[in-house]
């Protein structure tokens, strides 16, 4: 009798249990898989040929049509990386994700990325509610991750961030443009685009007269070609955006006088400047609204 007691005691026991930790577990939750390759020459075949998947191959291909075209010349590794999910049955009662799933039994591309080298670039799915269908665009920061302002006085950008570009000066040469070119004339005072410590400053071959500045947001940003440095100015320097800390140029590798600017962001990726100025109106359908001029009038680094 004892013994029977026992048993029922225990098997309850497990039946509570089991049941604690099943209405402990999510239900019709999308769960992403990651897949990861390496481009060899165009992004469409490198794509198919890591997944036998030609639907995804075509819409990253097209997504990233104006960011990458092959790494034929390409002197750096390039890689792209994606997230797909498969939604359950039950998606439409999932309040985890907004999207809404044109075919709920085939996987979809949630979030892609490129990187070159080491510049990024990142796309999210996004929904155009006026021909309600689905496309990955660029992925724009959050209001509150856009913090940093124009460095220099300019409204003329002669080169937009790149993937891959044809050295100005290089010709041969292909590589990422990790920032924008501001042209501005010789002397054009240069400022801090955020509050932050100066972590370095000196001249290089390529970047000519530069400084490097951290942010507290963990970011990094980099003002290269400079004429000169603001006197006094130090590493170790605490600088305000109010305060200027150089002067426009066109020493290093540049044909023509600009201010080259870039953000390096936590994980030490070039990223896109212009997604992050506030002071910039960005349009995820096409955040190259700036006209771009010819790419001899700048520099890469």
């Amino acid at each position: 009798m004892l013994k029977i007691c026992i048993l029922l005691f225990l098997s309850s026991f497990s039946l509570c249990s089991f049941s604690s930790e099943s209405a402990a577990q999510p239900q019709n939750k999308m769960f992403p898989n990651i897949i990861e390759g390496k481009i060899i020459g165009n992004l469409y075949d490198s794509v198919l040929n890591k997944t036998q998947n030609e639907e995804w191959a075509k819409l990253l291909q097209e997504a990233f049509k104006d960011d990458f075209i092959s790494t034929k010349g390409l002197k750096v590794e390039a890689t792209f990386s994606f997230e797909t999910v498969e939604p359950s049955e039950n998606n439409s009662n999932d309040n985890s994700d907004d999207i809404s799933f044109a075919d709920p039994k085939s996987d979809t591309i949630v979030y892609a990325r490129l990187v070159v080298g080491q510049a990024l670039v990142e796309k999210e799915l996004s929904l155009n509610h006026a021909t309600n269908s689905q496309s990955l665009l660029t992925k724009i920061p959050k209001a509150q991750e856009r913090e940093f302002i124009s460095p220099v006085k300019s409204e003329r950008i002669s080169s937009q961030f790149k993937l891959t570009r044809r050295h100005p000066v290089k010709r041969r040469r292909i590589q990422p443009h990790n920032g924008v070119d501001f042209s501005a004339k010789s002397k054009t005072p240069v400022y801090p685009a955020m509050d932050g410590v100066v972590v370095a400053m000196g001249r290089a071959r390529a970047k000519g007269k530069f400084i490097l500045i951290e942010h507290s947001n963990g970011m990094k940003s980099t003002y290269d070609h400079l004429r000169k440095f603001q006197k006094g100015l130090h590493v170790g320097d605490y600088v305000e955006v109010s305060e200027q800390i150089g002067e426009v140029g066109r020493t290093g590798y540049a044909t023509g006088t600009h201010l080259h600017f870039g953000l390096i962001d936590s994980d030490g990726f070039y990223v896109n400047p212009i997604l992050y100025l506030k002071d910039y109106q960005v349009d995820s359908d096409n955040n190259e609204e700036f006209s771009e001029e010819s790419d001899e009038a700048s520099e890469i680094i």
